[in-house]
């Protein structure tokens, strides 16, 4: 507290003597564009409000009393604006326009800020909503600066509030997702805040219902009853709606603009391209336009409905795009009426006032004017070039004009008082700017590394005079010395170039000179007595990791005389004769800096302050330019919070201005900063003098002073300055005389020209009188131009300052009058000469290249570029005429090297041509080793490179695989195999298994302690239980475990979540048990490989005996059987050749050699030779190696014919056949023999084999069983688990029934507690109007008494104008009575008074017809607020029964829950196993729904099926006996029907007969026959 109460001192005290006011700011930002009158709006600029005239297009600025500009609004009709501060608790100022007073501060309870603000028509309201944590909508009566309703959490996403402007108690809140319509209740004084939500369509247009509807009441399903998703998810509270809303719901269109209509209907603009229509009453939204459907209008169809607005013509709908439209709407149907097409692309557009003309922006700059009523065109009001700026200044010759530059590369011109007069692209990113005091030019520097010259004379069309090209980076730094000599640059790659300022000099570049380090900032100090200038430059060394720098360097040149030959050498360099240059460091890095007479002022970001250092001419004056002397700050202030800081030094050298990224501007007295007085006292009171030469400069070194307690002296220590220890500082507190007291330099004057959050204020600068601030904005586009008033200053130093500054304008003046018309004389840069120029260097470049042997290439890879800087020119014209100068010398060296060349060429290849042993290696001829290992080193570092690059992605591989084998292979205890069939092809797989982890194999010991202590507690109950339905066929499988729970004895949640624990060791109890079955057979399969390899070899050796050529059956192991040879790679795998190194190759060979020396060690015994040839190598005689044996034939049966052959001979022969067909039969025996043998154990080997199937199909089934069982408990485990969920869900349920329920009676509550405060207040109001009804009838009949001198006649002529009133609009308004009453006067004029009456009478008619008005106007009044409280009253009544009502609901739901929730623990799940006969449901599909069935013993089923059958015999008894009587009754009533037709037959005769007709003869022979 002390600390700003000295601060605000301090802030006095300069106040007194300076003062900043802003004179004008530029820039656009399109924050927030709004009408404050019928012609006029107002935007934010910076941290100012600007207004712009869009008819006269003049500006004024109202200077903001806060900090920053947060949200602004504005009433046309009013002319009232607002906006908020932006930081930290802000206040919202409430202005007046044209005045441009503030009508009131509102202090809310925003902590951050605020997103919107609003202002309503008819009424003193305004709305805002803060920004997070609290996101609060208020309302506020800015007359009296009282909240009249609040919010909280009502304004999460709100971007935007907009007053309906035919109601003045309904808004809008326009949010990122959703739009809300908020009516303001109230009742006499009391208001409240009801929110409306508008349900927007889906994004297809379709009603956003829910996608799958949670249920909203729990309905019984097969599994327990189902419950909303809320309850499935336990969210709780206000998390849950909003949640459960984004996942249930479809995605709603995307609201982006609203625009209220006469008729009080709202209309939504959504980035979706839909237009909706919204019934504020009903909240009904209709789709106006829908992008979706066919016959949608194309020119929309893409369209994004960015800003509305109505005019008297239609809808006026802006985009994305640079396309505006005029929409008609009638009904359902639209139509584009009007289009017009922009420069660009439009942000907001605002109707006018008048409703007749409309205002688009755009966010890069511009604000557009048109009217669709008269005409199409489009008139551009305002237009700012896009980018930010990056320095402005006045002209030092002319203080009328500032120039200013963009970094896009616009240049501009503005006038004094801030109006834009033209404008200049200079196609290039700008990085610097710079204005000359002896000519009306600017220098521009350029990322490309440019400086431009730019002519200003010509106001209305600046030109481009020069440029020249000075780096490859950017230009960071330009700055001309006070007199105009020089311009300095400065940039990055430590390089700071001198040019000649002056245009008669070209702007030729003088030298350069290298700095120490990257330059960070740039300042120049000349004084007319002295004869140099000098520059200091701050740089930072190269291994600096930090923003600022600590080395100073300061450079002194002479005024004249730098042209001649010893100034610079043969590169441009300047020399140490003309340039002296003094090095200093600082203890701290500073950022920033600037010269000054003999000091420094430099900012250090890391301390927060600024500093100041003063120069020695001793120092400075030193001739060793390495020497580095360290300095120590003179005095450290406060500085700005965010940096970095730009520092300038007026040109009077009286003000030092400083801006950084907090967008603050100050401004403080140079003066003291280098100026400390002390006034030292002897600490014992033996002295009260001080020597003079601890006084005056050598007390300035003096920075702190300390009191240490355990001295008794003083000892103030600081630059130089040691004091003696009997000296001691005071305040003089008691002692006289005073010393003098002048203001410290902690005192300034600051303005808040930006605000942080748009990145800060810039750079600055000072006019030529030194009374004139420009500062542009770092990112926020602004320029701002201020004021600095001097008020109570030292009048001595400001003549001199004056004076001074006076004789330096005379002296710039006559340079001026020289040099200025050679610049308006130089012609424009134009693109055609530097096109001829760059032509020109390429052609010569090329015919160099063609001309230059493949000796010399290497000069050309080094050649400059097309476009070199300056001293790539110096030095390449160097190296011309050195190439010019050696040309001789050069040739001769090129011949000497193509003789060497050719010598070399045909020794290599005499070279090839000898002996091996005699032979050369090829790189003994290289003639350059170094460059040989140059080039090999580079090699080397390649491969290495690839290879370290191929070892880390073999290395990643390696982990990859190691983590899938740990995961997938290594952590399994048992690992997965598989059995396949020697024949079929049946697969069996065991089940791979996991270590079981400790906490599992802990709870199941736990478990089953516990189970252990209640079967000990209740054994009857559990040996009752033991005989009911398991559910599985475990205990079939031998795998029962007897601490399993009983299925009808499972009630609590522990119960069940135990059961799950003992289910899930059966189950690894099951697989633990087929594993070891599996394995034992897996072993089989492997004693029966092996068997089977036996016998194969075997039945090889008959084949190959038998010369049989067949392919044997020969099984093995699949890659299922053995899965590690997943994990294992075989070299037949591998398709390419494997790379060895040498080392590798050299170990193989070695291991081959010995295996060499191993196999040619091994000696034959005697034994074995013995073996090989008697019985070729074995101990017994194999029975096939009989069909090996040969007889051989006698020999001369091959020699002589069998005529010639002698006895023995013939003999001999004999015995050759017999042994011959003996050996044949012995053959013939063998060959069965082999083939019954290889047949019998082919055979052993199929059925061996196929027995192994069998028993491999046994298994098989007793995999299913398994399986079977294991899904059986895990059923019952899923079962087990979904009921505890059950459970959870409806502990969920109930406890957010509870929740909603204990809300709902709080809502109830304090709709009640408002209900009981309003009713007593309506009584006493309606009290209250009962009275002023009463008193206006008793003014009726106070009438005639107070007339009653007055004849009756003459009272009925007053009377009747005593009802009489005048016409006039009726309103509410605070002036309505006003306005009544002066109508009155109308009626009260003697022309209006009867014939006969005396003025006296009239007068006192008058006043009493007055009194009646006054008083039926307030009883009007309270009429209109009792009918609107009992309003209020009525809806608080039906909101308190809807409460009512809710709760009921609740508590309902809440009864239903508990009900259910008892049925779920009594009625139980149970799982049991029923065969296919047991089972008399018919099946559905491929599953049986056994929702209705009904779970019966079997005992019931036989009896009720004995019982049908039994009824069915005796059935069908009954129904055989009913068949034969049916028979029967059939067969008479066919008899009967044939008698009937048998009597018909004789009826039909006897009626012939008796018909018949017959003659004598025929009778005669009738009788005769008879």
């Amino acid at each position: 507290m002390e600390s700003q109460h000295e601060e605000a001192n301090t802030k006095t005290k300069i106040e007194n003597i300076l003062g900043l006011e802003v004179k004008w700011i530029q820039g656009f930002t399109n924050k927030g564009v709004k009408f404050v009158d019928s012609k006029t709006v107002c935007y934010a600029c910076g941290s100012q409000v600007c207004f712009l005239d869009l008819q006269t297009q003049e500006h004024c600025v109202f200077q903001n009393p806060g900090q920053g500009i947060g949200a602004l609004t504005a009433n046309s009709k009013n002319g009232i604006f607002a906006f908020s501060e932006q930081k930290s608790n802000p206040f919202i100022f409430v202005c007046a326009y044209p005045k441009l007073h503030l009508k009131n501060e509102l202090k809310g309870t925003a902590q951050l800020g605020y997103t919107s603000l609003t202002l309503s028509n008819d009424a003193p309201y305004l709305g805002c909503c803060s920004s997070r944590p609290d996101h609060t909508i208020t309302i506020w009566n800015w007359e009296t600066a009282e909240p009249l309703c609040i919010q909280p959490e009502a304004g999460c996403d709100v971007t935007s509030l907009v007053f309906n402007p035919l109601n003045c108690l309904q808004l809008c809140a326009l949010g990122s997702t959703s739009i809300t319509l908020w009516n303001i209740e109230k009742s006499a004084r009391f208001h409240l805040l009801i929110p409306r939500a508008i349900k927007l369509p889906a994004k297809d247009g379709s009603c956003a219902d829910r996608l799958h509807s949670p249920p909203t009441d729990s309905k019984e399903s097969y599994l327990g009853p189902v419950m909303p998703p809320s309850a499935i998810s336990g969210l709780k509270e206000h998390n849950a709606e909003k949640i459960l809303s984004k996942l249930f719901t479809k995605a709603r269109l995307t609201p982006t603009a609203i625009c209220w209509k006469d008729s009080s209907e709202l209309y939504v603009g959504c980035e979706e391209g839909f237009l909706l229509v919204v019934n504020t009453e009903s909240l009904s939204v209709s789709i106006s336009f829908n992008p979706t459907t066919a016959d949608a209008i194309p020119e929309l169809r893409q369209n994004s409905f960015q800003g509305l607005a109505f005019n008297k013509n239609g809808l006026i709908a802006v985009g994305k795009g640079n396309v505006v439209h005029c929409l008609q709407i009638n009904k359902a149907q639209i139509n584009i009426t009007q289009t017009w097409q922009l420069e660009g692309p439009v942000s907001a557009v605002m109707s006018f006032p008048d409703n007749e003309r409309v205002a688009l922006c755009s966010d890069t700059g511009q604000i557009y004017m048109l009217n669709p009523t008269q005409s199409d065109q489009i008139v551009k009001v305002l237009d700012y070039l896009r980018g930010n700026f990056v320095a402005a200044t006045l002209l030092p010759t002319n203080k009328n004009i500032c120039v200013s530059v963009k970094d896009s590369g616009g240049l501009q011109l503005w006038t004094a008082e801030g109006i834009s007069i033209s404008s200049l692209s200079l196609q290039a990113e700008v990085k610097s700017l710079a204005s000359c005091p002896v000519a009306q030019y600017a220098a521009v520097g350029t990322a490309t590394g440019n400086v431009l010259f730019v002519d200003l004379n010509n106001e209305q069309q600046p030109r481009l005079v020069h440029q020249v090209r000075l780096y490859n980076t950017s230009v960071d730094h330009l700055v001309f010395d006070q007199e105009g000599h020089y311009l300095f640059t400065g940039a990055s790659d430590s390089h700071i170039y001198v040019l000649d300022a002056k245009p008669s000099k070209q702007f030729s570049c003088i030298g350069y000179t290298v700095a120490p380090g990257p330059i960070l900032s740039l300042s120049t100090q000349c004084i007319r007595k002295d004869k140099e200038v000098k520059v200091l430059a701050l740089c930072s060394r190269q291994e600096d990791k930090s923003p600022g720098g600590s080395l100073l360097t300061v450079l002194s040149l002479p005024k004249t005389n730098l042209t001649g030959p010893d100034c610079v050498d043969q590169y441009g360099c300047l020399s140490t004769s003309v340039l002296q240059e003094s090095r200093f460091e600082v203890p701290d890095p500073i950022q920033s800096c600037i010269l000054g007479d003999s000091e420094v002022f430099g900012c250090c970001q890391e301390r927060k302050s600024l500093q100041t250092f003063e120069l020695h001419s001793e120092d400075a004056g030193s001739d060793s330019t390495e020497e580095v002397v360290q300095l120590k700050p003179q005095q450290e202030v406060k500085g700005h919070l965010l940096g970095p800081v730009s520092l300038l030094l007026s040109p009077n050298q009286l003000w030092l201005a400083s801006v950084g990224r907090d967008g603050f501007l100050r401004v403080r007295e140079a003066a003291f900063m280098v100026t400390t007085h002390f006034i030292l006292y002897d600490f014992l009171g033996l002295s009260s003098s001080v020597p003079k030469s601890w006084t005056g400069d050598r007390m300035s070194g003096v920075r702190d002073l300390s009191w240490p307690k355990h001295l008794e002296c003083q000892l103030a220590v600081g630059g130089d300055s040691l004091l003696p220890k009997h000296y001691r500082s005071t305040l003089e507190q008691n002692t006289s005389p005073s010393p003098h007291k002048l203001p410290t330099w902690e005192s300034y004057i600051e303005l808040q020209c930006n605000h942080y959050r748009d990145g800060g204020t810039g750079c600055v600068s000072f006019s030529a009188d030194s009374q004139t601030l420009i500062t542009t904005g770092y990112k926020d586009g602004t320029l701002l131009c201020s004021h600095l008033s001097i008020k109570d200053a030292d009048a001595d130093k400001l003549k001199e300052a004056a004076q001074d500054m006076q004789s330096m304008g005379d002296f710039l003046e006559s340079i001026f009058r020289t040099e200025n018309p050679v610049l308006i004389g130089l012609p424009d840069w134009g693109q055609e000469s530097s096109a001829v120029t760059e032509k020109a260097e390429e052609i010569s470049v090329c015919t160099e290249a063609e001309m230059v042997d493949p000796t010399e290439q290497d000069d050309i890879l080094s050649a400059p570029p097309s476009d070199p800087t300056w001293i790539e020119s110096r030095r390449e014209a160097v190296t011309k005429e050195d190439n010019k100068k050696y040309a001789e010398q050069r040739e001769e060296r090129k011949q000497t090297m193509k003789k060497i060349r050719t010598t070399m060429l045909k020794m290599i290849q005499e070279n090839e041509n000898t002996p091996e042993q005699e032979r050369l290696e090829l790189n003994e001829y290289n003639v350059d080793i170094n460059k040989q290992k140059q080039l090999d080193a580079m090699v080397e570092q390649e491969v290495t490179k690839v290879k370290n690059e191929i070892k880390s992605g073999i290395a990643e591989k390696c982990n990859l695989q190691d983590d899938l084998r740990n995961d997938c292979w290594n952590s399994l205890k048992l690992k997965g195999k598989t059995i396949e069939g020697f024949h079929s092809e049946q697969k069996v797989k065991n089940y791979p298994l996991k270590e079981r982890p400790r906490k599992e194999l802990a709870d199941l010991r736990q478990v089953q302690a516990k189970r252990e202590a209640e079967k000990e507690a209740c054994t009857d109950t559990l040996e009752a239980a033991s005989h009911a339905l398991t559910g599985s066929i475990t205990a079939e499988l031998g795998y029962s475990n007897s601490y399993i729970y009983d299925q009808l004895s499972l009630k609590t949640t522990e119960q069940k979540i135990n059961q799950t624990v003992l289910l899930q060791d059966i189950i690894h109890r099951i697989k633990e048990a087929f594993n070891v079955d599996f394995d034992n057979f897996h072993k089989q399969k492997m004693h029966e490989l092996s068997r089977v390899t036996e016998r194969n070899k075997r039945i090889r050796e008959i084949m190959v005996a038998l010369k049989i050529d067949e392919k044997l059956w020969e099984p093995t192991l699949s890659v299922w059987e053995q899965p590690e040879r997943f994990l294992t790679v075989d070299d037949s795998e591998i398709k390419v050749e494997k790379y060895l190194t040498v080392e590798q190759e050299e170990k193989d060979d070695s291991k081959k050699s010995e295996q060499q020396e191993l196999t040619a060690a091994k000696v034959k015994t005697s034994r074995k030779k013995g073996l090989t040839k008697m019985m070729g190598g074995v101990l017994e005689k194999k029975i096939e190696n009989i069909l090996k044996v040969e007889i051989p034939q006698p020999e001369f049966a091959s020699k002589k014919p069998d005529t010639d052959w002698s006895e023995e001979e013939k003999l001999a022969y004999e015995e050759y056949e017999k042994k011959t067909k003996e050996l044949n039969e012995e053959k013939e025996k063998t060959i069965k023999l082999l083939q019954a043998e290889m047949a019998t154990l082919q055979t052993a080997s199929k059925d061996s084999s196929e027995r192994f199937d069998e028993k491999l199909r046994q298994l098989f089934e007793k995999k299913l069983q398994c399986d079977m069982a294991i899904k059986q408990e895990e059923l019952k485990s899923l079962y087990l688990i979904y009921s505890v969920q059950i459970e959870q869900e409806i502990q969920n349920r109930e406890l957010e029934l509870k929740i909603k329920l204990e809300k709902s009676v709080i809502h109830k509550d304090g709709i009640s507690e408002v209900v009981k405060k309003h009713v007593k207040e309506l009584q006493s109001f309606h009290d209250t109007y009962e009275g002023a009804v009463a008193e206006d009838k008793v003014l009726d009949k106070e009438f005639r008494k107070e007339f009653s001198t007055v004849p009756d006649d003459v009272i009925k002529q007053l009377f009747k104008l005593f009802k009489r009133r005048p016409k006039v609009k009726r309103s509410l308004q605070s002036n309505a009575l006003k306005n009544l009453l002066k109508a009155m006067e109308e009626l009260d004029a003697p022309e209006n008074m009867p014939e006969g009456i005396d003025p006296l009478v009239w007068e006192r008619f008058c006043h009493v017809r007055r009194i009646k008005v006054t008083c039926e106007h307030k009883l009007k009044l309270k009429a209109l607020t009792l009918a609107e409280m009992k309003t209020f009253h009525q809806k608080r009544i039906d909101e308190e029964s809807a409460a009512q009502l809710e709760i009921q609901n609740i508590s309902d739901e809440l009864e239903s829950l508990q009900k259910e929730k008892n049925d779920l623990l009594t009625n139980i799940m149970l799982q049991v196993i029923l065969n296919l006969d047991q089972v008399e449901v018919a099946p559905t599909d491929l599953t049986v729904d056994y929702s209705d069935s009904v779970l019966d013993h079997r005992k019931v089923v036989e009896d009720l099926n004995s019982t049908i059958k039994t009824l069915g015999e005796k059935q069908i008894a009954s129904m055989v006996k009913y068949k034969d009587f049916r028979k029967a009754i059939v067969q008479l009533k066919w008899e009967h029907k044939k008698l009937n037709m048998q009597i018909e037959d004789l009826n039909e005769k006897d009626r012939q007969i008796k018909t018949l007709k017959i003659n004598e003869d025929q009778q005669h022979v009738s009788v005769t026959r008879h």
